[in-house]
């Protein structure tokens, strides 16, 4: 039986911590997501933790984690702990994680299960800001159609999926 220990590891610094880890023998893990980043015109998706500041140590419970050897490594901030010592949680949550991913990278959920047809949501961002909407339809590129009471009628206008919170 194996556990898994959470790792509070220094910002930014995932990729480094675990390759420091891994190099002492030990086996890591970090959830990985795709995100959009729009950066002086240039749009491209990049690669991020899920918990970012986070990752997860395995260990077989039958051997001792030398806690001071992990804390010293490049990278690591501490153990996450809980009462003092460090937190221990089940090789399940780690295997149930990596059998979602894909490609190394963890699916976003489709937007159509975050915003079902009909629901209400609030557009963040825009000429439509803090409007209340009606969802119509989710589309592909991540964007809804979604329709606006606006100077009193009813106005159909595609958001960007981002630009959305349920109410």
């Amino acid at each position: 039986m194996t556990h898994a220990y959470l790792l509070a590891v220094h910002a930014g610094q995932e990729h480094k911590a675990m390759a420091h880890l891994t190099r002492q023998g030990f086996d890591v893990y970090c959830p990985m997501i795709e995100k959009r980043r729009s950066h002086a015109r240039k749009v491209d998706i990049v690669r991020r933790a899920l918990f970012p500041g986070y990752v997860f140590l395995m260990k077989p419970s039958d051997e001792t984690v030398s806690l001071r050897s992990v804390k010293s490594t490049v990278g690591v901030k501490n153990f996450v702990k809980f009462g003092g010592q460090p937190a221990e949680m089940s090789q399940g949550l780690i295997d149930d994680m990596k059998s979602r991913e894909v490609n190394g990278v963890i699916p976003a959920p489709p937007l159509s299960s975050l915003l079902p047809q009909g629901s209400q949501v609030r557009v963040l961002m825009g000429a439509f800001q803090d409007m209340v909407a009606t969802v119509l339809s989710c589309e592909a590129q991540d964007r809804v159609m979604v329709l606006i009471d606006f100077l009193s009628r009813q106005v159909r206008v595609r958001v960007p999926g981002a630009a959305l919170e349920a109410c």
